[in-house]
């Protein structure tokens, strides 16, 4: 009885992620730190110290383009939109492959007070993200020249 419940808790728990995983990264560590630098609005503002946990600026979407803007920017100076994000992007693995897990944080504006609070996890922009770091990876790719982006050490 136990192992059965067990077994339904684990299954519940996983089906609850909402992170996005991109597999298969064949690219140096450091193409992928670029990439998620170039993909995220606002940059990336937190780094852990192997640098493989890396976090971004608060960010919202911006209406009616749909484009993504820092939260700072002044297109959101006179009204608030209603969630703002903030994402977390882990680099997995201790050599190629590479595995890229992103996670977004949403929070939903209280029209009452004008502050945020947590709203839980948005699979839509964590999905949206990684889509993007993928296609940055994959541009980045075949347009890179062999002999000015080599390193000799």
């Amino acid at each position: 009885m136990r192992l059965l419940f067990g077994l339904i808790s684990m299954l519940a728990l996983s089906a609850c992620s909402t992170a996005r995983v991109v597999d298969d990264l064949n690219f140096a560590i450091a193409d992928i730190q670029k990439a998620v630098g170039e993909t995220l609005p606002g940059g990336i503002v937190g780094m852990s110290s192997n640098h493989r946990e890396l976090t971004s600026a608060v960010f919202a979407v911006r209406r009616p383009s749909g484009n993504l803007a820092p939260f700072n920017s002044l297109v959101f100076a006179k009204d608030k939109p209603e969630f703002r994000y903030k994402a977390k992007v882990l680099i997995l693995g201790d050599r190629r492959p590479y595995t890229v897990e992103v996670g977004v944080e949403q929070e939903r504006l209280d029209v009452k007070t004008g502050t945020y609070s947590p709203a839980g996890d948005s699979a839509a922009m964590s999905d949206r993200l990684a889509y993007e770091i993928r296609k940055y990876l994959v541009q980045r790719s075949e347009k890179k020249n062999v002999i000015d982006d080599f390193r000799a050490f």
